[in-house]
C-alpha cells in the first residue's frame, strides 16, 4: 500500500515538475498556433506580395523566388518576446485553456476570415482616403487637376 501511495505522489510530482519545466517560449508558441498568428502572418504576406505583383515591368518568376525565400518562422521568432513581455506563464497557460474551449477554436476558425476581409475593408478606405486628401490639395490649390485619379501619389 505504501508503495502504491509512494508511486503515485513520485508520478504527480513529475507531472507536476514536467509542466512547471515547460518554457514561456513553447507556451508562446502553442499559443501563436492555436490562435492562427502564424496563419494571419502568412495571409498579410502573401497580400502584400499580391500587391506588388500588379507592377507589370516585374515578371512572375521574381514574386515566386520571393516567397520561396520568406520564413515565417523568422517573424514569430521576433514576436515571440513581444508576448513573453505581456505575458505571464500562467497567463499564457489560461489563454491556451480558452482556444481549446468551443468559443476559442470559433475565433481561432474565423480569425483568418476576419483578417481577410479586414485588410480588403481597409485598402478600399485607404484609397478613398487617398482620393480625398487629393480632391483637398486640389481644391486648396496645392495641386494641379493633373495629378492621378486613382489614388496613387
Amino acid at each position: 500500500m505504501i508503495k502504491k501511495i509512494s508511486l503515485a505522489v513520485t508520478l504527480g510530482l513529475l507531472l507536476i515538475s514536467s509542466a512547471s519545466a515547460r518554457s514561456k517560449e513553447s507556451y508562446v508558441r502553442e499559443l501563436m498556433e492555436m490562435n492562427g498568428v502564424a496563419q494571419s502572418m502568412e495571409q498579410t504576406m502573401a497580400y502584400m506580395i499580391d500587391q506588388f505583383r500588379q507592377i507589370p515591368e516585374i515578371p512572375e518568376s521574381y514574386w515566386t523566388a520571393f516567397e520561396e525565400e520568406l520564413d515565417i518562422n523568422e517573424l514569430l521568432n521576433r514576436l515571440i518576446p513581444v508576448y513573453e513581455k505581456h505575458f505571464t506563464k500562467k497567463e499564457l497557460q489560461q489563454i491556451i485553456k480558452f482556444y481549446k474551449s468551443p468559443i476559442g477554436m470559433k475565433v481561432t476558425a474565423t480569425q483568418p476570415l476576419i483578417t481577410q476581409e479586414s485588410m480588403v475593408i481597409g485598402q478600399e478606405f485607404g484609397e478613398e482616403v487617398a482620393q480625398k486628401i487629393l480632391q483637398t490639395l486640389q481644391e486648396d490649390g496645392y495641386l494641379e487637376e493633373s495629378a492621378p485619379e486613382n489614388g496613387s501619389l
